[in-house]
């Protein structure tokens, strides 16, 4: 099967399976591969008090590692996410450094506003979830 996938100048995603074309918003997008991707790991829905929990249990040097790996708006999400949790957002805050931090806290502030929604933040934090399971797999971190 012949799978393609092309962005237009209205931000629409036209996905092509062999003959057929499908056209997404990027709200619709996102659910898509927020369903791709809990299908793949055989969950039916994602919890982030799962990654919480895995993080809060890792090692200094772990999370380190984690945030080595993952990209910046990976970050930005956790951060946004994590900001009930006291606990989680100081362990993550000790394993960056002081400029990383502020960065990070900067466009936590400009990026996400009172509207942001647990959908906004899924993808990254699934995308994090699923560096964890790549991490531990590969010995490179105990998460």
């Amino acid at each position: 099967m012949a799978i393609k996938v092309l962005k237009d100048e209205k931000d629409d995603f036209l996905l092509s399976f062999d003959e057929t074309l499908v056209v997404l918003k990027q709200a619709d997008l996102k659910r898509l591969l927020i369903e791709i991707i809990q299908a793949y790991s055989g969950k039916s829905k994602f919890d982030t008090r799962e990654l919480f929990g895995r993080l809060m249990k890792a090692d200094d040097v772990s999370i380190q590692a984690l945030l080595q790996s993952a990209e910046n708006e990976e970050i930005v999400a956790l951060m946004k996410a994590s900001e009930n949790n006291e606990d989680l957002k100081e362990k993550l805050s000790k394993n960056m450094s002081e400029k990383s931090r502020k960065t990070v806290e900067e466009e936590v502030e400009f990026k996400f506003d009172e509207n942001t929604t647990s959908d906004d933040l899924m993808v990254p934090l699934l995308h994090l979830t699923l560096k964890c399971n790549a991490l531990t797999k590969d010995d490179k971190a105990n998460i």
